[in-house]
């Protein structure tokens, strides 16, 4: 009898909000491992997909899963966050203002077009102050 192999990838449900990143600490110490394939690995992102469902996964794994564009970003943001926190900085005013309509996309507290506008509105501010300190796109 013939084993078949099972793709662990294959109809993936898309990713709908970024819940947070766990640091399982450095590989030399233990790590942790990928809820998804059982992987080693430092960081877990945990999230929630279009059915509903809570999971995780290490970066590797989560490339293979479709993703709402507010979870690209949303995930985008809380990496920057990991590391601004690390220095001792805070975020800026634009991303956590992105953060909280995409956190309340997520949680279907408004709607898809309320979070854009809320996002486009940062992503203006966000450019008017780089503008103003004469930084370039």
């Amino acid at each position: 009898m013939t084993a078949t192999k099972v793709n662990i990838y294959a109809n993936l449900p898309k990713i709908v909000y970024m819940l947070s990143v766990d640091d399982c600490g450095p590989l030399e110490d233990g790590g942790g491992n990928c809820p998804h394939c059982g992987a080693q690995g430092r960081y877990i992102y945990n999230f929630i997909t279009e059915d509903g469902e809570r999971h995780g996964a290490m970066k590797g794994c989560l490339s293979k899963f479709p993703m709402h564009p507010f979870a690209k970003l949303h995930a985008a943001i809380l990496e920057k966050e990991r590391d601004y926190s690390s220095k001792g900085w805070k975020l800026p005013r634009w991303d956590l203002q992105t953060l909280e309509a995409i956190e309340k996309f997520g949680r279907s507290e408004i709607s898809e077009s309320q979070a854009q506008m809320i996002i486009n509105s940062a992503t203006v501010a966000k450019r008017a102050y780089m503008k103003q300190k004469g930084y370039r796109r």
